[in-house]
């Protein structure tokens, strides 16, 4: 079953925004990009109307986890889904995900949809498939990434998202992973990415999981 929801509503006059606080990893875009909407020294700490909702809009997409959406309530446009769909790697962190992402159950169901997500890959986790930082604390090392295929992957198009049970994370669709210092590490249209932060192969996995006892749920 998908996780209880924990998303709080901050209503504006021209723009909403909403946060879930499972799903953030305070990353801090938004505090550095719109202080003065998003403040954590006032309650609430989120005030959409004291600024303009295309930048309210603008700031919270540059949110990695997914954890703030917008929702306009004049003329301006919902979040566009991304026209290709990437997985970009934090060293010594999470995988973040953007794209028109679906997680789905080994058995096909549909679990949750988003255009943005941080997936845990140190395999600690208290709110998996998503990041909680768990990676800080447990000194989770992802190392130089291995460089594989880097085929044509082809333009966007939904990108499916498998956590197999006690297992990887497997793709499905076009997608580019990315490295800050390699670039594309690889591309294509279906890959297994480690979750259980022992591969000796990241990002990709080496079915180190079947060895170390990595147990965990589609949730």
């Amino acid at each position: 079953m998908p996780p209880k929801q924990t998303r709080r509503h901050y209503r504006g006059r021209t723009v909403d925004v909403s946060y879930d606080v499972r799903r953030c990893i305070h990353a801090a875009n938004c505090v550095r990009g719109l202080p003065q909407t998003f403040n954590r020294q006032h309650m609430p700490w989120i005030e959409p109307d004291r600024a303009p909702p295309a930048d309210v809009a603008e700031v919270v997409m540059r949110c990695p986890s997914g954890a703030l959406r917008f929702e306009r309530k004049d003329a301006g446009l919902p979040e566009p889904i991304p026209s290709s769909n990437t997985v970009t790697l934090v060293l010594d962190g999470p995988l973040y995900v953007r794209g028109e992402l679906k997680i789905v159950s080994p058995q096909g169901k549909l679990l949750h949809q988003d255009t943005r997500i941080s997936l845990c890959r140190c395999g600690a986790s208290n709110n998996k498939p998503f990041c909680d930082n768990s990676h800080i604390a447990s000194g989770f090392k992802s190392g130089k990434p291995r460089v594989g295929s880097r085929g044509d992957a082809g333009l966007g198009g939904s990108l499916q998202i498998t956590p197999i049970e006690n297992g990887p994370y497997q793709l499905l669709g076009q997608v580019e992973v990315v490295d800050a210092e390699q670039g594309v590490v690889f591309r294509g249209k279906m890959i297994r990415l480690c979750r259980c932060g022992a591969s000796g192969e990241m990002p990709f996995c080496d079915n180190s999981h079947l060895h170390n006892g990595f147990e965990s749920r589609t949730w």
